[in-house]
């Protein structure tokens, strides 16, 4: 005879098996690839994005010719008026989203940005950053401005694009 304790005791065994089993089938079906093509998952920002490596050689080969309006970034905080966003090397890209440090309007369009996370960031291209002195793209020495090692690729900053809601998740 079963006593009210081992009732108990048997009831939560048989609900934790019956999640377990529940729990089991929910993994093995989510973690199936979607029919329909040879399609993996690579993350927000993929593999055949654009680097700034690639972009700085892209403007060495073709010096008349402005980079992309538009790149798929990971965000990495405000760096005084510009706002830093790096590829999957690390390498940063700087937007400038206010004229100087009073303006207060330019703190709302950043908001809703949140370190790390991938986004499409949409901007105009201005010209180099190197040591803290900007080399706009018309100026004489912006092509020696485009060799240096430590030159950061500066945009006027227009949106910006989370990635996050373009996945569907399985």
């Amino acid at each position: 005879m079963q006593t009210a304790g081992n009732a108990s005791t048997n009831l939560f065994r048989s609900r934790a098996g019956l999640y377990g089993l529940a729990l089991f089938v929910f993994c093995l079906t989510s973690n199936q690839a979607p029919s329909g093509g040879n399609q993996i998952y690579q993350g927000d920002i993929r593999e055949d994005d654009l680097r700034v490596s690639q972009i700085f050689a892209q403007m060495r080969e073709r010096p008349g010719e402005n980079p992309p309006e538009e790149l798929r970034l990971r965000y990495g905080g405000p760096r005084g008026d510009y706002l830093s966003f790096y590829d999957l090397e690390g390498r940063d890209i700087y937007f400038r989203y206010r004229e100087d440090r009073f303006d207060r309007r330019a703190d709302k369009k950043v908001r809703e940005l949140i370190e790390g996370q991938a986004f499409r960031v949409r901007g105009e291209f201005r010209g180099v950053l190197v040591d803290g002195v900007f080399y706009p793209a018309g100026r004489d020495d912006y092509p020696e401005a485009l060799r240096e090692a430590g030159a950061i690729l500066a945009y006027s900053y227009t949106s910006a694009f989370p990635l996050r809601m373009e996945q569907i998740l399985y």
